[in-house]
């Protein structure tokens, strides 16, 4: 046998070792970026959360798992939370609609149990002049309603209201300046259903009903240009009522009309940029009206497995003054059904929830709407994904409430809370960029520039951290999203931004 020593001088084997030495320090490398990957799975498009923000607080559950209810804020900073559905229509989750209240005092932190005459769904809750709030029309399992209720906050029980002179569901309901509330539009149909694929036709309303909620005056029944339900009403600050939008037949409308209640009459008035149904609209401070999100249709995938083009990101603005609407910036995630937008201090608007995105970011995410900039700031996102909640503002107490809804098909009564006073969100970061040609050469250059008071921030791809006031300067060859993102405190704001290059000339 040769000796050791023989092998060691044979060129041969050492070729064979480093061969295999090579090959092993590859696979451990290779092992060594897959374990990389995994770990940062956060950026991976659709796993959630992404950023997650601490400023929302658990709060005390309601007393009953509740999803699209509807919820008044009292005079004394109490709120009441009335109706609502448990169950998807299913035989494992039958539907179950609720005759029930809850009433939160934000001073014991609990939620009271309140019982209603009948079961309500896709009613109103409307908070009146005298301080009472009227439930008006609805469904229970069996039929549209055409009853009212009125809930006293002194002696906290509910009475029997005004009749409608039609049942409704899916209407609006406005407080005029003269106290009468107008009950518009909806459908008076009696087939009931969970989904959103309604029958259509003459079943929905052209009828409007002006009701007095103290039975005195007699009601005043007027008629809208075309029928609609899933629609917003809006009162401007001269007392007249902007109507947008809903669904009409199989059609989504971009239509409008406005009510004049000294008149008692309506009118046609400028379209919408675009259809929209189960949309919001929040009157602004200087009189506007911003439109937010929704989509064409009504019927909604609850799985939500691929992207959903005819859910909105987009918002416009309705300027009563010009009769105009006008595209202002789109939020970060597309969403509809997420029932309400609250309108803050500091004039920003608040959304959250709701349809619109793969992987539950826009049923997570919330955004504010910075009224004075007119953009929007994804800030972070809940525990929890949920649509068809209630946002309630409570300003004796300046806090925000997300209350009940649906979590990933199951009826919630969990509640989260963000306190403005000891989160204190001070002024919203602003982000500026522009574009242009750099000379010579077919690359576009893109200056973007931050303005921001603490905490820290950076600008992605490309761009590090960066200072506030400080211009970052690159170019780019093709279309790309840079993502700002700033951290202060509990909050993390985000401000998403696409850039396309300049065509050449």
């Amino acid at each position: 046998m040769p000796p050791f020593r023989y092998f060691l001088r044979d060129p041969r084997l050492w070729i064979l070792f480093f061969i295999l030495a090579a090959y092993t320090h590859l696979q451990f490398k290779s092992r060594s970026e897959v374990a990389s990957t995994t770990i940062e799975a956060s950026s991976i498009k659709g796993v959630w959360p992404i950023v997650q923000s601490t400023v929302w607080k658990k709060g005390p559950a309601l007393n009953q798992n509740r999803r699209a209810h509807r919820a008044s804020l009292l005079a004394d900073g109490r709120i009441l939370v009335s109706g609502g559905l448990v169950g998807l229509g299913t035989v494992t989750q039958p539907n179950r609609y609720l005759s029930s209240s809850e009433l939160y005092d934000p001073q014991r932190g609990s939620w009271q149990t309140i019982p209603n005459a009948t079961a309500r769904f896709r009613h109103t809750s409307t908070l009146l002049p005298s301080g009472e709030v009227m439930l008006i029309g609805g469904q229970n399992d069996k039929e549209a309603l055409d009853t009212t209720e009125i809930f006293d906050p002194n002696l906290n029980v509910f009475r029997p209201g005004v009749s409608l002179l039609k049942p409704r569901r899916l209407h609006t309901a406005t407080v005029l300046n003269n106290g009468n509330v107008l009950v518009v539009g909806g459908y008076t149909g009696q087939e009931q259903s969970t989904t959103y694929l309604y029958p259509y036709g003459p079943q929905q309303l052209r009828r409007v009903e002006e009701i007095d909620p103290r039975g005195v005056q007699k009601t005043k029944v007027t008629t809208l240009q075309r029928p609609r339900e899933l629609h917003t009403a809006t009162r401007l600050q001269d007392g007249r009522v902007l109507v947008a939008g809903g669904v009409w037949g199989e059609d989504t409308l971009r239509d409008c009309e406005m009510y004049d209640p000294k008149q008692q009459t309506w009118k046609s008035v400028a379209p919408m940029q675009f259809p929209r149904t189960r949309h919001t609209a929040t009157l602004l401070p200087d009189g506007r009206v911003l439109v937010i999100g929704g989509s064409v249709g009504k019927a909604i995938d609850q799985v939500m497995a691929s992207p959903q083009k005819e859910i909105y990101a987009s918002c416009e603005i309705y300027d009563p003054k010009t009769d105009r609407w006008t595209l202002t910036d789109s939020m970060h995630y597309p969403r509809t059904a997420f029932m309400n937008a609250v309108l803050l201090p500091q004039g920003r608007v608040l959304v959250g929830g709701g349809f619109g995105s793969v992987g539950y970011e826009s049923n997570l995410s919330w955004e504010l709407y910075d009224i004075a900039t007119g953009q929007w700031i994804l800030v972070g996102f809940w525990s929890e994904p949920i649509h068809g909640h209630q946002l309630v503002h409570v300003p004796q107490s300046s806090q925000v409430y997300r209350i009940g809804g649906l979590s990933k098909s199951f009826s919630v009564p969990t509640t989260e809370i963000w306190d403005l006073a000891q989160e204190n969100i001070g002024d919203l970061p602003k982000v500026e960029w522009m574009a242009s040609r750099t000379n010579p050469g077919s690359l576009t250059q893109v200056q973007i520039t931050s303005n921001f008071s603490g905490g820290s921030a950076t600008i992605e791809p490309r761009v590090g951290p960066v200072l506030s006031g400080q211009v970052s300067t690159l170019t780019i060859d093709r279309t790309t999203v840079f993502t700002f993102r700033h951290r202060m405190g509990g909050y993390i704001f985000t401000k998403r931004f696409e850039v396309q290059p300049i065509p050449l000339p």
